[in-house]
């Protein structure tokens, strides 16, 4: 299944004509097809192709992926498996790219926690915010922090905020 998709500014929806959600394989093999795209499946099945994010906020994603990857290393985490994980993870982090609604990233964090995750991090770098969302709990909002301590399932990690803030 190969995608063609018409220049757009934001998150594309993808619909199949068929009312069934794609099942992990199909999802698999569509990703697999379609290595340039971002794609990413909701919590309801639907399918969303997301733009790329650009330099400025690949360079943030990848410099607190580094950081949780480095803590990781050290706490020995079991090996992912090939595919998708049927399960839910423990914790997520999102970094904004221009091209991303902080409200529709808002909502989608809202799914990661209703889903199960314990902890999640909206990182905005062009306002220097990151937004910790934990279940049962308001959304804490943290302006221009040098560093934020990780807690549950982070609990001994320490995320360095001045690069991501710096960027480039």
């Amino acid at each position: 299944m190969h995608l063609i998709l018409p220049d757009v500014d934001g998150p594309t929806r993808v619909s199949w004509g068929d009312p069934q959600p794609l099942d992990d394989d199909r999802f698999y093999d569509l990703c697999v097809a379609n290595p340039d795209l971002r794609i990413e499946r909701n919590a309801t099945g639907e399918v969303v192709i997301v733009a790329p994010v650009g330099g400025e906020s690949d360079y943030r994603s990848l410099d607190l992926g580094a950081q949780l990857a480095t803590w990781a290393k050290q706490d020995k985490p079991v090996a992912a498996r090939k595919k998708f994980l049927p399960v839910v993870p423990d914790f997520v982090a999102e970094v904004l790219s221009p091209s991303d609604r902080l409200k529709d990233a808002r909502q989608k964090m809202d799914q990661w926690i209703a889903n199960g995750v314990g902890l999640g991090w909206l990182v905005d770098g062009d306002n220097e915010t990151v937004f910790v969302y934990r279940p049962g709990q308001q959304v804490v909002e943290y302006k221009a922090i040098e560093r934020l301590e990780g807690e549950g399932p982070l609990t001994g990690f320490v995320a360095d905020f001045e690069d991501i803030w710096a960027g480039l």
